[in-house]
Parts: structure tokens; C-alpha cells; sequence
């Protein structure tokens, strides 16, 4: 939807175009977004999230933990018995 060379931001822009289609069309049926929200709602029950961030100034550790991520083997971690808990 937006140009990933040039924009920086591009899931926030793309994000909030679909979000204001969304909007446009729902009033041009008459309904607000929160009465659509609702009905979602009332279908699939309400949702709570609670984000937090953690702050890491190690470059090798944030390195380490990043190429964990992108090669993840989940096949390989569920044969293991033993869960690991990384404090940093």
C-alpha cells in the first residue's frame, strides 16, 4: 500500500487508510464505529490487551536474541523438557 523505500512508518499509514475506508463506508451505511465495534463485540467477545516494552542497550545480547527469532525452530523447542528463562 505505501512505498516501503520512502516511508518509514508504512504499517501506521497503511493502517490508518484501511481504518478511514472502514470509517467512510460505515457511514455512508449509517453506522458509526462504535456501533460496528459492538456487533464485533457481541460475535467474538471483547478483547484486552496489555503491551509493555523492555529496554536493552546491549547490542550483542539484542543481536543474539533477534537471530533467535528469525530462526526459530518450534519443532526443535517442543521436544525439549526443560524451559529456559533469559534475564538480561
Amino acid at each position: 500500500m505505501c512505498d516501503p523505500h520512502n516511508v518509514l512508518d508504512k504499517d501506521g499509514i497503511s493502517a490508518m487508510v484501511v481504518g478511514s475506508e472502514m470509517c467512510a463506508y460505515l457511514k455512508s451505511i449509517g453506522r458509526t464505529l462504535y456501533q460496528q465495534l459492538d456487533q464485533i463485540s457481541l460475535l467474538y467477545g471483547y478483547h484486552i490487551n496489555n503491551n509493555s516494552y523492555i529496554i536493552c542497550n546491549k547490542t550483542d545480547v539484542m543481536l543474539k536474541m533477534f537471530n533467535r527469532l528469525r530462526h526459530y525452530d518450534q519443532k526443535e523447542d517442543q521436544s525439549k523438557q526443560v524451559i529456559q528463562l533469559f534475564f538480561f
